[in-house]
């Protein structure tokens, strides 16, 4: 399991691996960073 929490560059990086790995993915909203752009992404 992956938690993502605030982020940058980074953290998208790790995000994308865990997602290819199959990994479950949680996604802390309201922490800034990235996440306010995961949504936006999942949906590709």
């Amino acid at each position: 399991m992956v938690v993502i929490v605030g982020g940058r560059s980074g953290t998208l990086g790790e995000f994308a691996i865990a997602y290819d790995e199959g990994k479950l993915i949680g996604v802390l909203q309201g922490s800034g960073g990235i996440t306010e752009k995961i949504p936006i992404l999942w949906r590709v």
